[in-house]
């Protein structure tokens, strides 16, 4: 105020008739500059500059946070494996987290994070995932990429997972770290398909143990430090850490044998000549499969034909019973075989028979047949 004051009424000086309290106008006579005092303008700016100190150092109150150093997590992993198969699967999700320091305080965390047994199915390594339907699938989590250091309960033998994070910037009070849950789905698993697998960790924990420095940079706490909240300036934890888990088993059936139908080597065939071959398949538990045998390469509409030298022909046709009375076609749900998976080898016996005919040409007749796994 004594400066605005002063701004706009000039500056004090005493008087020429010996008063010295009349506040007296610089006057301009003519051509001659204004006589203004030395100081007129230097306390206004030193107001103005005060001002801004005062405003820098409000803002700065206002950015800094107003707890103590303290951590906490913003985003919590999810391991979505999506279809696995029999060769297992990888996969990767980060937890998030966010470390705040006190205004003149340079701040160095370690965090440390444990993970517990998976539910409803307990186990570490491995731990399972369940269909809720009598199945489970084995995977793990680990702290490396390499997939070699599994992530254990707090307190478990299994090796610790830690971190660090040094807020050390000037008005920079809080900071973002990532650590990365790597999983992976056990490979030479068969499953059921039919229903997904999931799994909930409940109560894992973030602990955490900093080092302040005014503004110095202090020294990163140590793991040990950081496990048991010793030795710094100070610790925390974070509880209830959740990772949800998840998967589906793909239905890969697949066909594991074929073999030939020989029916050996003839001079005629004045009667019916019967052989049989095999097909060996592997399904998942429970899922359902039907099995088709096409007409062949040769076959004259549904008649199947083997071909012979000079464009001659044998015929013969494939059963699904012992009796030859059950054609085997390519019909879904009409003339195929099927059956439901159990995991392990399931094998079909082909019956082949090749009616009484008239002897054709010597030589050799074959044919190819298309064998089709539906599941």
């Amino acid at each position: 105020m004594f400066c605005d004051t002063a701004c706009r009424a000039g500056i004090l000086q005493p008087g020429r008739s010996g008063r010295a309290d009349l506040p007296m106008k610089p006057v301009r006579e003519g051509n001659m500059p204004m006589p203004v005092h030395p100081h007129a303008f230097s306390l206004p700016m030193l107001a103005i500059l005060l001002k801004l100190s005062l405003c820098l150092l409000l803002w700065s109150a206002a950015a800094a946070p107003a707890n103590a150093q303290s951590c906490w997590v913003t985003e919590q992993p999810t391991i979505a494996f999506g279809e696995v198969g029999t060769a297992g699967k990888d996969t990767v999700d980060n937890l998030v987290f966010r470390c705040q320091r006190n205004i003149f305080e340079f701040t160095a965390f370690r965090v440390c994070l444990s993970l517990p047994e998976g539910s409803p199915i307990a186990g570490i390594n491995p731990r399972y995932m369940t269909n809720y339907n009598g199945a489970q699938m084995a995977y793990n989590l680990y702290s490396d990429p390499a997939r070699t250091q599994v992530i254990g309960p707090y307190g478990s033998p299994y090796p610790a997972y830690s971190t660090t994070l040094t807020l050390s910037t000037l008005f920079t009070y809080e900071g973002n770290g990532t650590m990365p849950v790597y999983a992976r789905a056990l490979p030479n698993q068969s499953l059921p398909s039919t229903y997904a697998y999931q799994s909930q960790l409940n109560g894992g924990q973030l602990r955490y143990s900093y080092n302040t420095g005014g503004l110095s940079t202090p020294a990163t706490p140590t793991l040990a430090q950081c496990l048991s909240g010793s030795g710094t300036s100070g610790s925390g934890i974070v509880s209830g850490v959740y990772t949800g888990v998840s998967a589906t088993f793909a239905n890969t059936c697949r066909i594991t044998t074929a073999t030939d139908l020989d029916f050996g080597a003839v001079t005629g065939l004045p009667a019916n000549r019967d052989q049989t071959s095999t097909i060996q398949l592997q399904c998942p538990l429970g899922a359902v499969w039907r099995v088709g045998l096409n007409n062949g390469a040769n076959a004259n509409g549904n008649v199947r034909r083997m071909a012979g030298p000079s464009g001659s022909f044998l015929t013969y046709d494939l059963y699904r019973d012992s009796g030859r009375g059950q054609r085997w076609g390519n019909t879904l749900g009409t003339d195929t075989s099927g059956g439901t998976g159990t995991n392990a080898t399931q094998s079909l016996t082909v019956y082949g028979r090749v009616p009484a005919q008239p002897t054709p040409v010597r030589g050799s007749f074959s044919d190819t047949v298309i064998v089709t796994l539906t599941y």
